[in-house]
Order: structure tokens, then sequence, then C-alpha cells
């Protein structure tokens, strides 16, 4: 779950989020590219990124994570999810309501645009007369 790819000036390191922290204590220097989701590790520490890697791979830790990420979900979890699946249920519910409410008020004003026009049409009319 390590991946080290060396270079001429860098060594691009990609490893699971969870030991960020770790790496980040190792190689203070070193410089994340967000875009493509790797950190950036000068070459001239090629000795101690190859350490740290059989440090981490020895630990067990990655076997742990990968353990973590493919257990089924928590009661906690689960109820988490539920409640924020129900809150945006209740979202989309108000919206629907809206929308209808702003269709009757459509409604409403083209009726109303309606009988302006009738009535400027009248009073056009009587101003003629």
């Amino acid at each position: 779950m390590i991946h080290v790819m060396p270079a001429e000036r860098w060594i691009r390191i990609e490893f699971p989020y969870e030991i960020k922290n770790i790496f980040r204590e190792a190689f203070p220097a070193a410089k994340y590219d967000g875009h493509r989701r790797y950190w950036l590790v000068s070459a001239a520490e090629s000795v101690r990124v190859q350490q740290w890697v059989e440090v981490v791979e020895r630990s067990g830790v990655l076997a742990a994570i990968a353990t973590y990420q493919s257990a089924a979900m928590s009661a906690d979890e689960i109820a988490a999810t539920r409640q924020m699946l129900d809150e945006l249920r209740a979202k989309l519910a108000d919206g629907a309501t809206e929308r209808e409410r702003d269709k009757k008020y459509q409604s409403r004003l083209a009726r109303m645009r309606a009988e302006l026009a009738v009535l400027r049409a009248e009073l056009a009319a009587a101003r003629v007369e």
C-alpha cells in the first residue's frame, strides 16, 4: 500500500492517509501535491525513505488500515448515515413544496397579468371615446 517512485531530483511516495502525520514527522520538508495526491521528498533522502517504508510495512499498520477500511459499518456509522439521509430527504421535500408554491404563484401572476391587459385595453378604449 506504499508506493515509492524514484526520479532524478525527487522521490514520489503514495501511502494511506491514516499515516500522513507519521510521514510528516519523519519528513517535515516533504511537499504534498494535492492534485496528484502524492508526496515529494528530495532524492537525497532515498535511504531514509526506504528505511521508513520498511519500518511501516513491518509494523502491521498497513494491514490494520486495510482491515478497518474493509470492515462493516458500525451501528453508530449506520445511524449517522441514516440521519444525514433523513435530513437530505427533508430538504428535498421542502424544495418540492417550494416548487409547488412557486408554480401556484406563477399561475396567479399569469392570471393577474391577463386581467391587467384586459383592463388596460378597456382603459385605452375609454380614453378614445
